[in-house]
Parts: structure tokens; sequence; C-alpha cells
């Protein structure tokens, strides 16, 4: 468990290494960018952070990505005038620095209950997220019993499960696919993708001014938050839009598979196959006429 305390102590430090790293840039009109600013700002996008930043590579990581914000509200002070302006910040001074911690929080935490309202919506509008958790709780019991199935089908099924098989994907790939379908998550409000934003900051290796913009201001899609993202984060977005306790299941399950697994994609996808073949409509009942099948 992360100590909390020390975590935010090391964020400051980070903050101010960044800063002093940071060169005085030609275009810099925004003179309230002080250092407690961007201290301020940066507590709020390493609040749920998952790294020790107490470990080097970790901290190096988050003065890189401190140094790219200053450089982006120096070297683009219409992008910070931007950021002030959706907050409605209207102080100076220790007066901005409170204001932006409190409107900052608060659009945070509205983001956070619009996605809570919002996930089951998710879950529902894609039922494949379902059944692959379905399926994967229950990963050894359905490779066996598929397995010994196909000596008992007719040629037609046999060749319609060896093609799914020769088009195979990865599991990350596969659940990337599916989110990408979402109406839902297409049209997320501008809090929701922030408050996404903020979750899965430390996840991001490297990525442009163009793509901090508009993950601060909300304006960046959902498809390309997810498109940026490195493969093993996939369980992270799980957890985040999908509602208790379906999002910590699946995106154990998740874990526990491996994203790069391609054996857990044929499964679901044969699983699916037979469900539409014998005319049923959940696992549960596909598993009971496939063992009264053998």
């Amino acid at each position: 468990m992360l100590d909390r305390i020390v975590q935010q102590h090391m964020v400051r430090i980070a903050c101010q290494v960044a800063y002093d790293q940071s060169p005085n840039l030609k275009r810099a009109t925004s003179s309230d960018l002080t250092i407690e600013v961007v201290q301020v700002i940066a507590k709020h996008l390493t609040n749920n952070s998952r790294q020790d930043f107490t470990q080097r590579k970790a901290f190096m990581s988050l003065v890189k990505k401190v140094k790219q914000i200053i450089k982006l509200f120096k070297k683009a002070p219409e992008a910070w005038g931007k950021f002030k302006e959706m907050l409605g910040l209207t102080s100076s001074g220790l007066g901005l620095i409170k204001e932006i911690d409190k409107k900052l929080g608060d659009l945070l935490e509205e983001g956070k209950k619009k996605l809570a309202s919002t996930s089951k919506k998710i879950l529902n509008e894609l039922p494949m997220l379902r059944l692959v958790g379905e399926v994967l709780e229950e990963q050894s019991r359905w490779e066996g019993l598929i397995q010994r199935y196909k000596n008992y089908v007719p040629e037609s099924v046999r060749s319609g499960l060896a093609k799914i098989e020769r088009g195979t994907a990865k599991l990350g790939d596969f659940l990337d696919s599916i989110l990408a379908k979402s109406r839902i998550l297409k049209a997320l409000s501008a809090p929701i993708k922030i408050y996404l934003f903020f979750q899965i900051w430390d996840w991001f290796a490297d990525f442009d001014l163009r793509i901090v913009t508009a993950g601060l201001l909300g304006t960046l899609s959902f498809s390309a938050l997810v498109g940026m993202l490195p493969a093993e984060s996939i369980e992270v977005i799980l957890e985040l839009i999908l509602p208790p306790p379906a999002n910590g299941a699946l995106a154990k399950l998740v874990v526990e598979v491996g994203i790069a697994s391609t054996m857990a994609v044929v499964l679901v996808l044969e699983v699916k196959y037979l469900m539409s073949i014998n005319k049923v409509n959940t696992p549960k009942d596909l598993f009971s006429i496939l063992e009264a099948t053998i």
C-alpha cells in the first residue's frame, strides 16, 4: 500500500525539479503559472496513481510529464487561458491556487459521479463484455467441454469452430474493439473525459502537447484516449468504466489470463458461435446442452 503523504511529498518535489528545469520560453505570457499552481494540478493528476514515486524510474517519469504540462501552458498560453476559463477561475495569487484546487477537485468529482451513473448503461450496451467475463471465469471447464463436444458435431460446425481458431486476436485488442462500439463511450461529457484522463495519466508514456491539451480540456475522444495507452492498461480502463462488481471481476480475469492471450478470444468466440447454433441466450444454458450431448 502506497503511503499517500509520502506520495504527495514526492509529487511536490517532482514539480519543483520540473519547474527548475523548464526554460523561460519567449512566448510565455502565463505569469500566474507558478510552481504552486503546477503542484496543485499535479496533485490531482496523481491522486489515484499506482506508481511509487519513491522509485527513481516512476519519479523521473513524473518529472518528464510535469515538464510537458509546464511547456504546454507556457508555450501555448491560450491553452492555459482555456483551462482557466473551463474551471471558471477569477482569483489571483494565493486565491488562484486555492480556487484551482477546489474547482478542479469539484470537476473531477462531477466526472466521477457522472461516470458511475453511466457505467451500468455501458455494461448493458455491451453484452459481449459480460460474455467475456462469464466464459473466462470458467475457462478450463469450457476448454475441455468444447474440445470433447467437437467429436459429436457435424462437419459444418467443426468447420465453423476451425475458422474461429484461424482468425485470432489478442485479448487486449479484442476488448478494445468491443469498447470502440459503445455509443455511450463515444458521447461522454467533458467532465467524465477529464476525470478519465486524470485517472490514467500515469499510464501514458509519451504524448504530444496537442494530446495533453485535449486531455486536460476534455476534448479528447474516448477511442483516442484508449488508443494511446499501452495494452496492459486495459484492466484499468475496465475498472473505471464498468460498474462494480463486474469491473473488478473482469479486470482481475484479464490480468490472470493476460492481455496477449489469443486462446481466450478464441474460446469466447467459440462459445458465442455455439450459443447461436443452439439458439440459447446464456453460456449457462449452452453449458447444459453441451454436457447433455457428450
